[in-house]
């Protein structure tokens, strides 16, 4: 089971690094604040939505598996 989770870490990895980066949208201009009025924060949130198919060795797909097995990299740094 650990060397699946290892495996499955690693094709995530590869497989959605260039997804995330692709899908990457600037930052909207920053808006000026007035000395006199309120202050607003902004944020922006950006939710990737990685979508897999693990397989054993004869090609069936495993369903057992939770979001737990699983742990996403970006850039060596677990999401």
């Amino acid at each position: 089971m650990h060397s699946r989770r290892i495996l499955i870490a690693v094709w995530l990895c590869i497989a959605a690094s260039p997804a995330v980066r692709s899908q990457s949208v600037p930052p909207p201009p920053p808006t000026p604040v007035s000395k006199a009025g309120p202050q607003a924060l902004r944020v922006t949130a950006r939710i990737v939505q990685v979508n897999v198919i693990v397989r054993d060795k004869k090609g069936v797909p495993v369903t057992s598996l939770m979001k737990s097995d699983f742990t996403i990299f970006d850039q060596g740094k677990p999401q």
